[in-house]
């Protein structure tokens, strides 16, 4: 963390999915290029559903097991956006990835609304 944030009481992520490094530089977005912090790397495999569940879970894919949008499950396949398997098959997201987000902590977010109660908010 930059340090003028390392000892605040509140801090905000501001996660733009898809927008990479090569893209600010690229665009020359002096606003997103202006503020502190910088380029953080992601996870293997590099898909919004690792990379959110690595960042808001404090470990990597191989830990919490959300290894891309879609992960074999009991011989099927889920869609972890939906949490409901090729077969329509629900699975329920707390017994998939046990693991806390923000430590348990209840933080805002702001998100689509269709993930508001989703699965893969819950996870």
């Amino acid at each position: 963390l930059p340090s003028s944030v390392q000892s605040a009481k509140r801090v905000v992520l501001l996660v733009l999915d898809g927008l990479g490094a090569d893209a600010v530089h690229a665009y020359n977005l002096p606003t997103i290029s202006s503020m502190e912090g910088g380029e953080m790397p992601t996870v293997c495999p590099a898909t919004t559903a690792a990379a959110l569940t690595s960042l808001v879970c404090g470990c990597l894919p191989g830990r919490h097991g959300v290894t891309g949008f879609r992960v074999r499950v009991r011989g099927d396949v889920l869609n972890v956006l939906r949490w409901r398997t090729q077969n329509g098959t629900t699975v329920i997201p707390h017994q998939f990835q046990p693991l806390s987000a923000f430590g348990g902590a209840l933080v805002p977010v702001i998100a689509p609304a269709e993930y508001e109660r989703s699965g893969f908010t819950q996870a």
